[in-house]
């Protein structure tokens, strides 16, 4: 939800989830992340709720990234029948440096930052799920 309100004021507030306009971006934090809450967050449930069922998925996680870059890509190549040796993941890192992401912070741990209010919020959709585990996710 951090990244989310991030992504409206700096980068763009047109996105397939939700309407906003251009005058949210000087919205306060709080009102930005209830908008989120309530919008946008119901979005990232059903992805995350749906992507449970599935039986053969790979769960990764942002944390593994960062922490050992070319054993997590490798993971992912290697579920993905794909050549997952060391030097290619080091040539696709290397390769990947020279190309503009629109990388958001990279800080784990943002959404501790969100209001009451929209905490509130998003615990309310998982208490929809009591059999989902959204501890990978924070919750």
């Amino acid at each position: 939800m951090i990244s989310f309100r991030d992504h409206i004021r700096n980068e763009s507030h047109v996105f397939p989830m939700a309407f906003a306009n251009e005058e949210m971006r000087d919205w306060d934090n709080k009102d930005l992340e209830c908008f989120a809450a309530d919008l946008i967050a119901p979005w990232y449930f059903n992805f995350y709720v749906s992507w449970q069922t599935c039986e053969e998925k790979l769960h990764v996680t942002y944390e593994e990234m960062k922490t050992d870059k070319i054993s997590y890509f490798s993971k992912i190549l290697k579920y993905a029948d794909l050549d997952a040796n060391k030097e290619a993941v080091e040539d696709l890192l290397a390769r990947s440096r020279n190309e503009s992401t629109r990388k958001n912070a990279a800080v784990s741990g943002r959404g501790s930052q969100i209001c009451d209010e929209a905490k509130q919020k998003i615990l309310g959709y998982a208490s929809y799920y009591p059999d989902v585990d959204f501890s990978p996710i924070g919750l």
